[in-house]
């Protein structure tokens, strides 16, 4: 018997060995992009002929990912502000359809997104700031519904608010089965845990075109 408790006791130590070696082999997470604007050349408008088209499907939602870093393209702003942006084509289609932009931190950090809907010409139908964004799960999200007159999509990052933070509230419920003689209650306990974000010109985001839910 007490060649068996050791035996095991060797395959388990064994195998926590096994797993810390696994675990210090894993690849890590790679950092947040950083990006120098004074190495980019930036433009006061989007430029409209560097549109990637968006496709809308009647029965199911399409994901587009936007990565913001060091190769996409540049505004600049009036005040001497600068940010990264790609620009999307929307649907051709006479089917009503809702627009979802999002972001999703990346590290301890997370894209400022900001978001224009323009029409042919190029000019702002409408924009978002940066309360227009909250946390819909995991990431930051702001919710469009098509209108006729808009034919471009840009996302970008907002200038306004690089550098602040932003919180995500995880809420977590807990239940424990308490004996009270005769009889059995159960007890429910919650937390609320914070994490913050640093609002960063780069990131990761996403543009989701979803048929309007039936009534």
């Amino acid at each position: 018997m007490l060649f068996r408790s050791i035996s095991a006791m060797g395959k388990a130590s064994a195998t926590f060995l096994l797993a810390l070696a696994l675990e210090g082999c894993a690849v890590k997470p790679a950092p947040p992009p950083t990006v120098d604007f004074s190495d980019m050349q930036c433009a006061p408008a989007p430029v409209l002929t560097e549109a990637t088209p968006l496709s809308f499907d009647p029965k199911n939602e399409k994901t587009t990912p936007v990565l913001l870093d060091s190769n996409a393209s540049c505004l600049s702003g009036p005040n001497g502000s600068y940010a990264l942006y790609r620009v999307f084509s929307l649907p051709v289609t006479d089917t009503s359809y809702i627009l979802r932009v999002t972001a999703a931190p990346w590290g301890n950090t997370i894209l400022a997104p900001r978001a224009a809907l323009l029409d042919n010409a190029g000019a702002a139908k409408r924009t978002t700031t940066h309360a227009d964004f909250a946390f819909r799960g995991n990431s930051v999200a702001a919710l469009f519904r098509s209108h006729a007159d808009e034919k471009y999509l840009v996302v970008s990052s907002d200038p306004d608010v690089l550098g602040t933070s932003v919180s995500r509230i995880n809420e977590s419920i807990g239940q424990q089965m308490v004996a009270a003689y005769p009889a059995f209650f159960v007890l429910y306990t919650g937390s609320d845990t914070a994490t913050n974000f640093t609002l960063s010109p780069a990131g990761n985001a996403s543009v989701i075109v979803s048929p309007v839910p039936a009534k």
